[in-house]
């Protein structure tokens, strides 16, 4: 089953908080265990962004979570959005390509 962390947050500056996502891309090349990455801006309020990072499984979500390197990911995103991010943990119960 399919398994997706989605983080709703909020930020001045998206483009730094994008550069940091191709940083940690780069970073982390030989354990990504994730399928896709998707940011998006809020089309309603501009400082709101949704991250989601797409796994085959939670067991592997869980693995990549404890690398190191998402420890160091998440500090330095931490300079660059607001207080009150939120992290969702889902389990893919349907998807459908159309």
């Amino acid at each position: 089953m399919g398994f997706i962390q989605f983080t709703d947050s909020k930020t001045e500056n998206i483009d730094e908080f994008s550069l940091g996502i191709d940083h940690w891309i780069a970073e982390s090349t030989d354990s990504h265990g994730e399928t896709k990455v998707t940011l998006c801006v809020d089309r309603d309020s501009s400082r709101t962004d949704v991250h989601t990072v797409e796994f085959p499984s939670s067991e592997v979500a869980m693995a990549n979570s404890n690398d190191l390197r998402n420890a160091e990911f998440g500090a330095r995103m931490a300079n660059v959005i607001d207080d009150g991010r939120q992290l969702r943990t889902l389990n893919v119960h349907r998807t459908e390509d159309v």
